[in-house]
């Protein structure tokens, strides 16, 4: 490993672990000022843009279904991946599902296969899963950007900024119950939070008529095996909680 590449190593594991404060300095980000219970209805997102904010995100509130909101997407060209023809890696699972996951951004190889958590990241998760008694078929998977990563290039502000809306527009149709956030930029731009990822983890988020939790992603894990512990209490406070909501909903049945 060369010198570049451990420059590279170094301040991604800082911006993982810490935000991006502790690596660079300080900036305002270009707020999109999306509310948490945009979600709850079709209909309902909003954002606060300007004619100088180029480029704008596609129109997408009169998509009905996930496979209607897909086929808007198709022709995405907005950001800066899509602009050079990158693969869209849409989602799947339960259309229905009471828990979503969300990731930061498909990796090349989930671009290669079409698939979300594919390769060694996604066996991870499947364990994850599997321990907590849930499974693929269960929830349904998702990312913050829809397009795969470009080899080991950065994930960029202003292209999330733009997929934020479509993202929301996923979480409107399937109008989960709970939603793990897994990893820190899908977190922070859900929550519209710069707080690090370990401040965010460990609690229940109320987010519209859903409940967040935070933790860390299968590559984070892969990196950084000692955040194995923090994320096994992480999946294992949704298991309660989702547990507590399949009880509650018995009940009134």
């Amino acid at each position: 490993m060369n010198w570049i590449d451990q420059v590279r190593l170094f301040l991604q594991q800082e911006i993982e672990l810490y935000g991006d404060e502790p690596a660079f300095a300080a900036r305002q980000r270009r707020s999109v000022l999306i509310t948490s219970a945009a979600f709850l209805a079709p209909g309902s997102l909003a954002a606060n843009t300007r004619e100088s904010d180029p480029p704008m995100s596609l129109t997408v509130e009169p998509a009905q279904s996930l496979e209607e909101l897909k086929r808007i997407l198709m022709g995405c060209r907005q950001c800066s991946l899509g602009a050079y023809g990158a693969t869209m890696v849409f989602g799947a699972g339960d259309p229905h599902a009471d828990i979503v996951l969300v990731g930061d951004q498909p990796s090349p190889q989930d671009g290669q296969l079409g698939k979300l958590f594919s390769a060694e990241p996604g066996e991870l998760l499947d364990r994850i899963l599997n321990a907590i008694s849930l499974k693929r078929e269960n929830v349904y998977l998702a990312a913050l950007l829809k397009c795969a990563a470009a080899g080991n290039a950065d994930l960029k502000e202003q292209d999330a900024e733009l997929c934020l809306p479509y993202l929301l527009k996923q979480l409107s149709l399937i109008r989960p119950k709970f939603i793990l956030a897994m990893g820190r930029t899908a977190a922070g731009f859900l929550l519209r939070s710069k707080e690090p990822l370990s401040r965010l983890r460990g609690r229940l988020h109320s987010y519209g008529n859903a409940q967040m939790i935070v933790t860390y992603s299968p590559e984070t894990l892969l990196r950084y095996p000692h955040f194995k512990r923090e994320t096994w209490a992480d999946v294992q406070l949704l298991r309660r909680a989702y547990d507590d909501y399949i009880a509650r909903s018995t009940e009134k049945s």
